[in-house]
C-alpha cells in the first residue's frame, strides 16, 4: 500500500461531526468550532494527532468513566477557566461531566459512543511508525525477558518428567528460583499475612493439578497436525512447508520424523533419508515487527517449520479437551461472545470486573507453566519438546542477536494462546476456591470467563486475582482493567451501562490499485453504517473507491456496501438459463492462487493431513500462496437481496 500520502482525517472528522449534529442539531456552532480546531491540528501537528494523541485521551476517558471523575492531562485536554471540561469536543464532554468534573447520572450512551469514536477512530490506522518506537518495543521485549526467572533444567533436558519434582507455585510467590531472592517475599505481597499467601498458593496449585489431570493423556496419533498461515523462520515466504527443511532432534521422542514428518513411513533411512532433503538440527525463531498502531509495532516471532507443525498437534488436543470438560464453561477458544456478554453484564450492575494483561505472552514464564501442568507430565513433555528455545533478532543491533528465551513462548507459537488461557483460568478459579471453599467447581466456573489475556471475574475477587497474577511475573494493564463504575471492556467490546459503545476504526487509506485496501475500506464503511454514522460511511464510500462496487441489502451476505433500505441493483444484468436466476455483474476481490509443481513426499503428506479435495492435484499443483486481485463476477440477485426494507436511521442503541 502506498503510504506517502497522509490520511484525510479532516474530511473524516467533518463527516463524523455531521452525524453527531443530526443527533444534537442545536450545537452546530460547537461542531463547526471543533472542525476548525482539528483542521489546524492536522496542519500544525500532523497525523499523529489522530493516531496517537487523541487515542491517548480516549484511554483517559475510559478511566474517568470507570472512576466517575474527570482527570485529564495533555495539550488536547486544555480547559477554560472555571471548568474542567476540555475545549475540544466540549459539546460532548459537558453532556457526560459537570463543570466540577463529576460524571452525570443521566448520561446518554450515544454521547459516550460519539465521544469515544472521535477519540479512537484513528487508533488502528496501518501506517509506518517512527523507528524510535520500533527500537523502544525491541528494548521492552528484552527488558521483560530479563525480568523473568531463568528456565529450569527440565526445559533443556531430553528426559521424561514422570518422576521429576516440578515444584509448587509457592516457590514462585515466596522465594523465586533465584538464590538471591530465597527467604524474601515478593513486593506484591508486602503487608499480607504469610498464611493467607500460602493458602492462596495452595488453592491455585490444587486447581492447576485438577485442570492438568482432567485434560487427560496426550497422544499425537489422535490429534491433527497442520501448518498455520503465518511465516516460518526457516523458509522464505511462499515456500512449500510440507517439505520440512529441518527436524529438531528434540521432537524425536514424541513426534518422530518418520511418523509425523513424511509420508514415506518405514521406507527411509532415518539418518540419510532417500529423496528427502532434511537435516536433523534444532532451529530458532525469528523476531518480527508487524504493524499495530502508529505508536508502535507488535513484536511476534516466526517459528521453525517443524516446531509449528508439532505445536498445532498439541493445540488441537488442548482445544478438544477444554471443550469436552468443565473448562469449556470458562474458556471458549473460538468464541469471544461469552466474554463480551459478561462485560455487558458487568457494565450493568458492576458485578464483574474485566482484567487486561500487558504483554501477557511475553511474561508467561517457563517456571510457571511447568508448575501449572505438573500433573500431566507427558503433555508437559510434548509442550517442552516443541517449544523453541532460541530467538534471532535482526531488528535492533543494540540488542543481542541470539537469545535463549525465558518465556514459555512468543506470539507466533501455536501454543501461546491456549496455554496462557488455561494458566489465567486456573489462577482465577484458585482465587475463587479460596474465597468460596464450599462452592462446587461448576458454580465457580459460572463466574469466570477467559479468552487469551482477557479475564473476567467477580468484582469481589479482582484484587486477589490481580495480586496473584502480578506475583507470577505478569503485569496488569491498569488503564484497561475496570471494576468500578459502569464501563467494561473485553475482547474488543466496549460496554457502558449495558450498551455497546465500541467505536469504529479506520484501518487503511484506500488505493484503487490495491485490492486489499479496497476490501478493507468497504468493511470499514459498512461498520460505520451499522453503527448509525451514515455520513461517515458515505464519505468512506466516495474516498478513492473504484466503480461498480454494488450496494447490497444488509441481510444478503453479498460483497458490497450494505444498505438498510434495499439494494441498488447494478445496470449490468443477465438471466442465467442454467441456474434459472437473474444475475448482476459486480466487482469483487479474489485471491489469485499461485500453484507450484510438487512431486515430493511432502505433497503426499499434505494430501493425507488435510481433507482430500477432488479438485486439487496435490502432486502437481499445490497452492503455496495467493495475491489479492480484482475480478468482475456474476452474482445472484435473490429476493431477499433486492427487496426494499424500512428506510429508518439505524442506531446501535
Amino acid at each position: 500500500m502506498t503510504k506517502s500520502l497522509a490520511y484525510d482525517f479532516t474530511g473524516l472528522y467533518r463527516s463524523i461531526l455531521k452525524d453527531v449534529a443530526v443527533y444534537h442539531p442545536g450545537d452546530q456552532v460547537m461542531w463547526n468550532r471543533d472542525i476548525q480546531t482539528l483542521a489546524h491540528l492536522a496542519q500544525t501537528r500532523g497525523q499523529a494527532t489522530f493516531t496517537i494523541d487523541l487515542p491517548a485521551v480516549g484511554k483517559q476517558l475510559d478511566f474517568c468513566l470507570s472512576n466517575g471523575t474527570l482527570s485529564l492531562t495533555g495539550n488536547l485536554t486544555r480547559t477554560r477557566k472555571g471548568t474542567r471540561i476540555p475545549e475540544l469536543f466540549q459539546g460532548l464532554w459537558m453532556r457526560l461531566f459537570d463543570d466540577s468534573g463529576v460524571l452525570k447520572g443521566d448520561t446518554d450512551p450515544n454521547d459516550v459512543f460519539f465521544l469515544r469514536t472521535l477519540l479512537y477512530v484513528g487508533k488502528n490506522l496501518d501506517w509506518e511508525c517512527s523507528p524510535r518506537y520500533l527500537f523502544e518495543a525491541t528494548k521492552e521485549f528484552y527488558d521483560v525477558e530479563s525480568a523473568l526467572p531463568p528456565a529450569s533444567h527440565i526445559w533443556d533436558s531430553d528426559d521424561g518428567l514422570l518422576h521429576v519434582d516440578l515444584g509448587h507455585i509457592r516457590d514462585l510467590y515466596l522465594h523465586g528460583d533465584d538464590a538471591s531472592m530465597r527467604g524474601t517475599v515478593l513486593p506484591f505481597w508486602e503487608g499480607h499475612d504469610t498464611r493467607t499467601t500460602s493458602a492462596l498458593c495452595d488453592a491455585i496449585q490444587r486447581e492447576a493439578d485438577r485442570m492438568a489431570a482432567v485434560l487427560g493423556g496426550f497422544n499425537p496419533d489422535e490429534n491433527s497436525f497442520k501448518h498455520g498461515p503465518g511465516a516460518v523462520s526457516d523458509l522464505r515466504k511462499g515456500k512449500y512447508k510440507y517439505d520440512f527443511p529441518s527436524w529438531d532432534p528434540r521432537l524425536e521422542a514424541i513426534f518422530p520424523f518418520d511418523r509425523f514428518g513424511t509420508s514415506q513411513f518405514g521406507l527411509m533411512d532415518r539418518l540419510q533419508p532417500d529423496g528427502i532433503d532434511v537435516t536433523f538440527e534444532e532451529g530458532h525463531s525469528k523476531l518480527i515487527a508487524v504493524p499495530k498502531t502508529q505508536k508502535g509495532p507488535r513484536l511476534i516471532a516466526s517459528e521453525p517449520t517443524c516446531h509449528q507443525w508439532a505445536q498445532q498437534c498439541v493445540r488441537d488436543f488442548l482445544y478438544k479437551r477444554v471443550d469436552e470438560t468443565y473448562l469449556g464453561e470458562v474458556i471458549r477458544f473460538n468464541d469471544q461472545t461469552a466474554n463480551q456478554e459478561y462485560a455487558r453484564l458487568g457494565s450493568l450492575d458492576g458485578r464483574y470486573a474485566t482484567i487486561d494483561l500487558k504483554s501477557a505472552s511475553d511474561r508467561l514464564s517457563t517456571n510457571l507453566v511447568q508448575r501449572i501442568f505438573r500433573k500431566n507430565s507427558f503433555l508437559l513433555e510434548a509442550m517442552r519438546d516443541c517449544r523453541t528455545r532460541y530467538i534471532y533478532n535482526g531488528i535492533d543491533k543494540k540488542q543481542p542477536s541470539h537469545h535463549k528465551l525465558r518465556k514459555f513462548s512468543t506470539q507466533g507459537s501455536a501454543l501461546t494462546f491456549p496455554v496462557q488461557s488455561l494458566v489465567f483460568a486456573v489462577v482465577a478459579l484458585g482465587v475463587g476456591r479460596l474465597r468460596s471453599p464450599k462452592a462446587s467447581t461448576k458454580q465457580l466456573c459460572r463466574h469466570v470467563r477467559v479468552f487469551g489475556d482477557d479475564i473476567i471475574v467477580p468484582k469481589d475477587w479482582v484484587h486477589d486475582v490481580i495480586r496473584a497474577l502480578e506475583s507470577l511475573y505478569l503485569k496488569v494493564n491498569a488503564l484497561k482493567t475496570f471494576w468500578n463504575g459502569y464501563f467494561r471492556e473485553s475482547c474488543g467490546a466496549d460496554m457502558w451501562m449495558g450498551h455497546d459503545v465500541t467505536p469504529p476504526h479506520i484501518t487503511t487509506r484506500c488505493v484503487q490499485s490495491n485490492p486489499e485496501s479496497v476490501a478493507s475500506n468497504i468493511a470499514v464503511s459498512n461498520n460505520f453504517h451499522k453503527k448509525g454514522l451514515w455520513n461517515a460511511a458515505s464519505w468512506i464510500m466516495t474516498s478513492g473507491m473504484p466503480e461498480l462496487i454494488p450496494v447490497v441489502d444488509h441481510r444478503s451476505g453479498m460483497f458490497g456496501f450494505i444498505s438498510f433500505s434495499g439494494a441498488k441493483v447494478p445496470t449490468h444484468q443477465r438471466w442465467n438459463p442454467k441456474l434459472h436466476r437473474f444475475e448482476v455483474k459486480v466487482l469483487t476481490v479474489v485471491a489469485k492462487a499461485n500453484h507450484e509443481k510438487q512431486n515430493t513426499p511432502g505433497a503426499m503428506l499434505q494430501y493425507f493431513t488435510e481433507d482430500p479435495s477432488a479438485y486439487l492435484d496435490y502432486t502437481s499443483g499445490v497452492v503455496v500462496g495467493g495475491v489479492p486481485n480484482f475480478r468482475y463476477t456474476w452474482a445472484d440477485v435473490s429476493h431477499e437481496a433486492s427487496q426494499v426494507g424500512p428506510g429508518i436511521r439505524y442506531s446501535p442503541y
